[in-house]
């Protein structure tokens, strides 16, 4: 990318809340649908406490990719246990419409088989909600990419060390040396490329 480029791209997540005002509302969006599913078994147990995030700079994919200060974060909800499947068609009207009312509107897969059910829905940032019920019931939440102002920005001339390894390019100067070896891809927010 240029550096006119990189401004540009910039200027776009400015635009856009702060990482921490988008996560209330994956939060939200979260718990609202583990109640769809909770009314509709009760017998579902999620994990007690508070939705943690899985964090990193390099879940940014291009154009925001070279932006040291821009951020992105995973959230996961699984459950133990699954709603039947002549309760899906209702769970999977239930969720759209409480996705629609943050922003989730493109179903971008799904696919419902006896025992399987998989639903995936963009946002208007770009993040993809992941459902799935199987066993159990798994939900993933790949969020968008934002500013975090809490990172410092750095320009392409003098990017500190740590962010030329992870931040930056989203790989190593050295792969192979201990954890520099990671790749962006292992840590993609696209659905095609998930690391779980």
């Amino acid at each position: 990318m240029t550096d006119t480029s990189e401004a540009d791209a910039h200027r776009i997540l400015e635009s856009r809340p702060t990482i921490d005002a988008a996560e209330i509302d994956y939060k939200a969006l979260i718990t609202e649908i583990r109640d769809v599913f909770s009314d509709l078994a009760p017998d579902l147990t999620w994990p007690e406490g508070e939705i943690e995030p899985y964090e990193g700079g390099t879940f940014c994919e291009d154009p925001f990719a070279n932006l040291s200060d821009a951020w992105s974060r995973i959230y996961r909800g699984p459950s133990e246990g699954a709603i039947r499947d002549d309760q899906w068609p209702a769970a999977e009207k239930r969720i759209l419409s409480v996705a629609k009312d943050y922003g989730f509107t493109e179903v971008v897969s799904k696919s419902h088989r006896p025992g399987l059910h998989i639903l995936s829905i963009k946002g208007k940032w770009g993040e993809i909600l992941d459902i799935s019920s199987a066993a159990n019931t798994t939900l993933t939440l790949y969020g968008g990419c934002f500013i975090d102002p809490d990172k410092t920005p750095w320009t392409l001339a003098d990017p500190p060390p740590s962010a030329t390894r992870l931040h930056r390019t989203g790989r190593s100067r050295a792969r192979g040396a201990g954890t520099s070896g990671r790749s962006k891809t292992r840590f993609s927010a696209h659905p095609d490329r998930r690391p779980w």
